[in-house]
C-alpha cells in the first residue's frame, strides 16, 4: 500500500488553526472537500493510532500529534 505525507502552510494564528484541526475525526472545517469522515476503531481523535475513512475511499492513520 502506498503512503503519502502532506504539508500545508496556513497564514493564521497557531492557536486558532490548532483548535480547528486538532481532532483527527472532525473534518467539518473541510466540508467543501470531505463529504464523509468515519472514525474506524475505538481510538479518540487526539490519540496516536486513530484511524479514519474519508469519503468512503481514503484510509488514514494518525501517526503523530504534537501540541
Amino acid at each position: 500500500m502506498g503512503k503519502t505525507y502532506q504539508t500545508t502552510a496556513i497564514n493564521a494564528p497557531l492557536e486558532k488553526v490548532w483548535a480547528t484541526i486538532r481532532n483527527f475525526h472532525d473534518m467539518s472545517w473541510a466540508s467543501n472537500v470531505i463529504e464523509e469522515c468515519t472514525a474506524v476503531g475505538d481510538k479518540a481523535g487526539d490519540e496516536i493510532g486513530a484511524q479514519r475513512l474519508l469519503n468512503n475511499a481514503f484510509h488514514e492513520t494518525l501517526l503523530e500529534l504534537n501540541d
